[in-house]
């Protein structure tokens, strides 16, 4: 076969298809005839040439070459040809079975590099990316997981989360509080969470707060009583207490009877919040302050019928005299009664004025001898003198009458008032008669005065308008008159009245002024200067010859205060006079050579109060002790040590150590006495109290003396019988002191009180 020559194809290229295709184009020459094409190809290294044969009549023309080794340098060149010539090969071109990659863009997301090693490329992924052609997404690029979360990419876009503990949910974003180690609930607090970031606390008893962290001292409830408690902080609260109730704990109940809300002596019974009164029998209401009334009553006299209206226990009717008085110059031109209250509760109309008149002139015929008066009659005499006080205060001759009545009873033989009035109740009933009068009795004069042998009283309506006469105070005199005292006025310095044979009580102006200042206050009328005042206290005075009304249930033989003394008191008002600057002065003569001293003398007020004498005790007894346990180590201390008690101060501090503590014992044992079931253990144990005091003063002298004498002399003298002679001084004098004391009187060693 015969080529003829043609021009070489035009741009020539080889595409590679895979390792062992390509592709090789072409472009038709540019002159000639051209029946067909001839692809010469070889392998760069080798001789043997390979063709590829091609007819065709097309302007562009490729044809694929397959079997091709793999990565393998060829070189081609593309012949045209036609049935007279072969034409011009193309120019020698290159291409290697290898596919450019890069050219394919393979690498989808990332920069793509070629490498002589398989694949023949490397991609270069982008952030994010990964894989051979950065075809796969890396999720965990983007740091999805939150709060401390490691991400973990599973597949192609796709990751998980492994949360750190207490998160959860796809990024870790959800946060459950309860898994928390240790747990956020304190003190075994239940967690629950019912939502992210969100967690609730179910405290046991005893606890709250967010946490459980709080201490609910309110748990245990501490409050009584149906209190509300309040806590404050983890150890303090506070108890709201229902009404009734108080105290810290709301433990006590408020004893609503403590201010005495029951009027008219009614017993007060305290309930929760409440109070009930018992009235006695005569009163009614809730707080006893209804009086019973005597009932309307028509009462028929020989001057005519007197209409008296219904009137309260207590209280005085009054009717105008239709009649006319029995004395017209009186002002008191009515007719009075009072009601009064019976033993048994009942009300009744009391006599009038002429029936206490009756009263007194009988009960004066009966007692002028004292001598007849029997014991069982004492009791009756009381109850029938004690009403007409309603009547003394308003009419003088029945207060004459009655004065002189129990004047009479002051002269009683003391075996009477001792059977008749054993408990003291007549006696108590004369007394708050005396009183009731000089603190009620009208005074028409400003001053009243009623003098009998046995009983003087006065009642004085004291003005400051007698400060501008320079009396700046107030005396009451009593002069002795043989067997009895009588009444004496007295103007003067109250310095001279001291001496001679009256009996004198002074009372400075302080005390009238602080009377005059609590009437005000307690009315409540504002504070003014007693001489800028009016109207002054009244002020009562009464003399008992003997001391009959006033000596003790047990007398004792011993007493301090010697029987059938005057006694003589003085009230000012109603107020309580106390804390005075200025002396009240008591002048009363003597006749014996007997000493005498000033004494408070009040019945109801205790010297020391119950609960000083029980801390006092305490005191004493803990003292004491601590002495004896001291005293006691001390003495065994120096008999044991040789060094110590060898010596001659040495030896009389053992003495005295063993004398004062004989007289701790004896002072705890006398402290037993009411345990003692015979008095002579008690007076023993004050014999000893006696006896061992003045032994440790005793030798506190003999410890002086040696103390003096070394210090003056320096060097000890050799006196014999040293210790013998102090022994005998120290313990022998004591011993005849109590010895003579025992000797002369018993007495001062019982006790008063039993």
């Amino acid at each position: 076969m015969r080529f003829h020559k043609c021009e070489y194809p035009q741009n020539t290229r080889a595409v590679v298809l895979n390792e062992t295709s390509v592709r090789i184009c072409w472009q038709r020459p540019l002159y000639g005839n051209v029946s067909g094409y001839v692809v010469k190809y070889r392998a760069a290294l080798e001789n043997v040439t390979s063709y590829v044969n091609v007819t065709t009549g097309a302007v562009d023309k490729c044809v694929p070459v397959h079997g091709l080794r793999p990565w393998t340098d060829y070189e081609y060149r593309v012949y045209a040809w036609n049935g007279k010539e072969e034409g011009i090969g193309s120019p020698v071109d290159r291409f290697v079975t290898r596919i450019d990659y890069c050219v394919m863009n393979v690498c989808k997301h990332g920069a793509c590099e070629a490498t002589d090693a398989l694949p023949g490329y490397r991609c270069l992924c982008d952030p994010g990316f990964y894989g051979d052609a950065c075809e796969h997404f890396d999720p965990c690029s983007e740091n999805p997981c939150k709060t401390f979360g490691t991400c973990v990419n599973t597949s192609h876009g796709e990751y998980r989360c492994d949360c750190f503990t207490g998160f959860s949910g796809r990024n870790c974003s959800d946060f459950n509080p309860c898994l928390l180690k240790p747990s956020a609930c304190l003190h075994g607090g239940v967690c629950q969470s019912n939502a992210s970031h969100m967690f609730t606390c179910h405290c046991v008893d005893g606890y709250y707060g967010k946490t459980c962290h709080q201490f609910d001292p309110c748990f245990s409830s501490p409050c009584l009583h149906g209190a509300r408690c309040l806590n404050e902080s983890d150890v303090k609260f506070s108890c709201q207490c229902i009404p009734g109730y108080a105290g810290e704990l709301c433990e006590e109940n408020i004893n609503e009877c403590l201010s005495s809300p029951c009027k008219n002596r009614g017993e007060c019974e305290d309930g929760i919040n409440s109070f009930t009164c018992h009235c006695p029998p005569g009163y009614a209401g809730p707080l006893c302050e209804l009086r019973d009334t005597c009932p309307d009553e028509v009462q028929q006299t020989d001057k005519g019928p007197f209409h008296w209206q219904p009137t309260a226990h207590g209280s005085v009717a009054k009717v105008e005299c239709p009649y006319g008085a029995y004395n017209p110059a009186s002002e008191y031109k009515y007719a009075r009664r009072k009601c009064r209250l019976l033993a048994d509760g009942q009300t009744s109309w009391m006599k009038s004025f002429q029936a206490a008149e009756n009263i007194t002139s009988e009960l004066e015929f009966l007692t002028h001898d004292p001598r007849s008066i029997r014991p069982d009659q004492l009791q009756g005499f009381a109850e029938k003198i004690e009403p007409v006080v309603d009547y003394a205060v308003k009419d003088i001759k029945i207060a004459q009458a009655m004065i002189h009545v129990i004047s009479n009873f002051l002269a009683l033989n003391d075996s009477v008032i001792k059977e008749g009035d054993a408990d003291g109740i007549a006696v108590e009933k004369l007394i708050s008669v005396v009183e009731r009068f000089t603190s009620e009795v009208v005074l028409d004069s400003g001053a009243l005065i009623i003098e009998n042998e046995n009983l003087v009283v006065k009642a004085v309506a004291w003005s400051p308008k007698l400060l501008s006469q320079g009396r700046d105070f107030l005396t009451f005199s009593l002069r002795s008159n043989g067997d009895h005292y009588l009444h004496e006025d007295f103007s003067g310095d109250a310095e001279e009245q001291d001496g001679g044979d009256n009996i004198v009580i002074t009372i400075p102006f302080e005390a009238l002024s602080m009377a005059i200042n609590s009437s005000r206050l307690a009315a409540g009328e504002p504070y003014r200067p007693v001489h800028e005042v009016e109207k002054g206290p009244r002020i009562s005075f009464v003399s008992y010859r003997n001391d009959k009304f006033f000596r003790p249930a047990r007398p004792n033989d011993k007493s301090l205060v010697s029987a059938g003394q005057v006694v003589l008191s003085a009230k000012i008002g109603d107020s309580k006079i106390e804390n005075l600057t200025d002396r009240l002065v008591y002048s009363y003569p003597t006749y014996s050579a007997a000493s005498y001293s000033c004494a408070f003398w009040d019945g109801h007020r205790m010297a020391m109060a119950p609960h000083h004498y029980r801390v006092l005790s305490l005191i004493s007894y803990v003292g004491c002790i601590m002495s004896v346990v001291g005293l006691f180590f001390t003495i065994v201390t120096y008999a044991i040590f040789r060094c110590l008690n060898k010596d001659r101060s040495g030896k009389i501090l053992l003495n005295l150590c063993s004398a004062m503590l004989l007289l701790n014992l004896s002072f705890l044992l006398g402290s037993l006495h009411e345990r003692f079931p015979r008095l002579e253990l008690c007076m023993g144990a004050a014999v000893a109290t006696h006896y061992f005091l003045i032994a440790c003063l005793a030798w506190m002298g003999v410890e002086a003396a040696n103390m003096h004498q070394m210090l003056v002399h320096v060097f000890a003298t050799s006196e014999t019988c040293f210790m013998l002679k102090r022994v005998l001084i120290a313990w022998g004098i004591p011993a005849a002191i109590v010895g003579t004391c025992l000797f002369i009187d018993l007495e001062p060693y019982r006790s008063q009180d039993d």
